[in-house]
């Protein structure tokens, strides 16, 4: 290629060059060139939910007419979730109360001959502080209630339960990524053996209770419990065969702000190729009158002249950059006087 002498420049010539001189170092120096114009927006990363506070009332409590905990507090949108058990269903946990809060009842189970179990929940809505209290309906008997309160959770997810049966376990399908899980478990049998462990591991034993003649209770929480799919919760390793019923609920975490970010940048001084993807450059299309009007801007203007000692052999990079600055201008000698009436 080279660089050919005799060339008349008009005056729009001129307004280009200078559109170019300003737009061109935009992008040759800019450290952030997006080389494909596909933009990704990365999947919102789902942030565990964080257990803030735990209180429980008395679990083998047989006497009164109602459970209740420590004092707990929380911030707005904190989710508070409830747990309790009772050794017959012969009576029964009225839905909890605290000053601030609004429980409903999530799930709950009851047979012949069994123990009863209990999940509820509520979502803050402003700070607060309160104990939590339930009172028993239709009759007395061992009893009790927790309370936990996490902080970053988008709510509840997947619940699962079993009544009056010789296992120690719940499945539950977690239905998203690093949900923390909570488990109460309630023995008819009342088993003396509250030395079991917990399943999957890591689980932390906040109750294991034995009430002679009445029922053996448990309660677990287990933190960051990863992707998520189905897990078995409950306990190992405790004797004898057991006629349980429980419940095993899944605490969602929250998820960050989806990040737009451009996908393919370069790690390598821009090239002019790197300049032709990020400019959009379309087909110039002419039309009659906008050519007319483009000729009728003509004028006298200063005349120009690049002789033979002017021309130069450029390399295939320069080229390209010769190339790309044409095109250009060419954009701007057609768009720039139909935009601005200029012509």
């Amino acid at each position: 290629m080279m660089i050919v002498k005799n060339i008349r420049f008009k005056p729009i010539f001129y307004f280009a060059v200078f559109a170019v001189v300003l737009i061109l170092p935009i992008f040759i120096f800019s450290p952030t060139i997006v080389t494909n114009e596909t933009i990704e927006t990365v999947q919102a990363a789902i942030l565990a939910p964080t257990l803030i506070s735990y209180q429980e009332s008395n679990w083998i409590t047989r006497t009164g007419n109602k459970e209740v905990t420590g004092t707990i507090s929380w911030q707005t949108g904190d989710v508070v979730v409830v747990v309790g058990g009772t050794e017959d269903i012969a009576f029964t946990l009225n839905t909890p109360t605290a000053t601030g809060l609004t429980f409903s009842l999530v799930s709950s189970t009851a047979g012949n001959n069994n123990t009863g179990t209990y999940l509820w929940s509520a979502i803050a809505g402003s700070n607060g502080t309160s104990a939590v209290t339930s009172t028993v309906g239709g009759g007395n008997g061992a009893r009790g209630i927790s309370a936990f309160v996490y902080r970053g959770s988008s709510g509840l997810g997947n619940n699962a339960k079993i009544t009056g049966s010789t296992a120690k376990t719940i499945s539950l399908n977690r239905n998203q990524d690093n949900s923390a899980a909570v488990i109460v478990m309630a023995d008819w049998t009342a088993v003396n053996d509250t030395t079991g462990t917990s399943v999957p591991a890591g689980g932390i034993q906040r109750e294991a209770s034995f009430s002679t003649g009445a029922y053996s209770v448990f309660v677990l929480d287990w933190g960051d419990q990863g992707t998520a799919g189905t897990t078995i919760y409950g306990i190992t390793d405790i004797t004898g065969t057991v006629d349980m019923s429980g419940i095993v609920v899944e605490i969602k975490g929250a998820g960050t702000s989806p990040t737009p970010t451009p996908t393919n940048q370069p790690t390598a001084t821009p090239t002019p190729q790197n300049i032709a993807n990020h400019l959009v450059v379309n087909e110039v299309y002419y039309k009659v009158d906008n050519a007319h009007e483009v000729e009728s801007s003509e004028g006298k203007g200063e005349w120009i002249w690049i002789g033979s000692k002017d021309a130069v052999q450029v390399n295939e990079q320069e080229k390209r950059a010769y190339d790309m600055a044409h095109k250009i201008m060419m954009r701007l000698c057609i768009e720039a006087p139909l935009k601005h009436k200029s012509g």
